[in-house]
């Protein structure tokens, strides 16, 4: 390869031209025989994408590796591997694609692998470490996570990593299961609701609003906005049809538009049999519009809207920190879907971000009215139309 990243060489070169442990050899010395610090060809352990990119770092079991490594930016680095040497401080801030790093057994007495999105497997014990630093690594589980006993006390995490670590106490999961199951009571769900909606103000209060997560946040507003468009006009589709039968059915008499809303996130509690299926959120959000905007001969719903205009929900910014002037989200134009879920659900900031998929149901209910004797029978049937939004991984 004739091209690479000249970011990341310059890094790497630093490392390399250190001193080692080994006297006269250079860091580079020891990792190749034929090591020349102007040539990365010659820097074993190192695998390079196709674009120059560093995208694996294999230097385990060199034993006489040392000094302070920077790996901060590396975009494509994937795979970190430096178990069994002399190196004392290690980086790795904003390798968005990190998704496993092992660093036993080194003389590290700082870590900082904040913004590695992508991390789930960290093992760093054998180190005399003081401060680690795991802010907005969002996959990165405690079964993923190797320290010492000792060492978790000087753990610095983000809230995503802190609700894991304290799961066992986090009321969202047994608030789920239960609910899943069908086993609240009535005096157990309004207990469970109050919880949830402390732990959201916590987290909230908590979220640290990365630059990442403020991008991530616009982009899941996008994808909102466009599957509420489109739930709006499969509402439409359904209220003709409806429109139609009772014209043309005796049997059908009424109905009703309904929306129903299940949000995954299935990656984050994989762990957790209990977990599998179970949607994050489930409920019946204000889609902003009744049947009647709809009806036969209104071809301006949004003028005429008896929930407020329909206009109104499609277009306006329904961002609750846009008179903030020092809130992350100030500039943002949030659609009504996003409004709903951080401002009328119990879900947090992190929740929404841990978002994989969402299903979307627009149902029809067409109810008849059928005289039986003295009694009134109202008999329904269904009509459905499924909307799935799969959140994608963003870079």
């Amino acid at each position: 390869m004739s091209t690479f990243n000249p970011h990341e060489t310059e890094k790497l070169k630093t490392f390399l031209e250190h001193a080692s442990t080994q006297p006269s050899f250079k860091n580079g010395e020891i990792i190749s025989s034929n090591y020349d610090r102007d040539n990365p060809e010659t820097w074993e352990g190192i695998v390079w994408n196709d674009d120059g990119d560093c995208f694996m770092i294999n230097w385990s079991n060199k034993k006489h590796l040392s000094g302070k490594l920077n790996l901060d930016d590396f975009q494509a680095l994937s795979f970190l591997f430096l178990d069994n040497n002399q190196i004392n401080s290690l980086s790795t801030k904003n390798c968005f694609d990190l998704e496993e790093l092992t660093c036993k057994n080194n003389k590290l007495s700082e870590f900082d692998s904040s913004g590695c999105y992508n991390l789930h497997t960290l093992k760093i014990t054998g180190n005399p470490l003081k401060e680690i630093t795991l802010i907005a690594c969002d996959r990165l589980q405690r079964s993923g996570l190797a320290v010492s006993n000792r060492q978790r006390s000087n753990i610095i995490l983000s809230d995503s990593l802190q609700a894991k670590k304290q799961e066992d106490t986090d009321p969202l999961l047994p608030f789920l299961i239960k609910s899943s199951n069908n086993d609240l009571t009535r005096s157990e769900y309004h207990h469970y609701r109050n919880l949830l909606r402390d732990r959201q103000i916590k987290l909230n209060n908590e979220f640290p609003f990365t630059t990442y997560q403020v991008t991530k946040i616009e982009q899941i507003n996008t994808l909102l906005n466009q599957k509420y468009r489109a739930a709006i006009k499969q509402a439409q589709t359904l209220c003709a049809f409806a429109q139609q039968q009772i014209e043309t059915e005796p049997f059908v008499s009424d109905y009703e538009i309904d929306f129903k809303l299940d949000i995954y996130a299935s990656d984050k509690y994989s762990h957790i049999p209990e977990m599998e299926g179970i949607p994050i959120y489930s409920g019946h959000p204000t889609m902003g519009f009744t049947k009647h905007d709809f009806e036969k001969g209104n071809t301006s719903p949004g003028e005429n809207s008896e929930s407020g205009s329909l206009q109104w929900f499609l277009e306006e910014n329904h961002n609750e920190f846009l008179f903030r002037s020092d809130h992350p989200l100030k500039h943002q134009h949030h659609c009504w879907l996003l409004h709903e879920l951080y401002d009328h659900t119990y879900l947090s900031w992190q929740d929404i971000l841990d978002m994989e998929e969402i299903w979307v149901d627009v149902g029809l209910v067409m109810q008849g009215l059928v005289m039986q004797g003295c009694k009134n029978l109202m008999i329904n049937s269904e009509k459905k139309v499924k909307i799935t939004l799969i959140i994608p991984t963003y870079p």
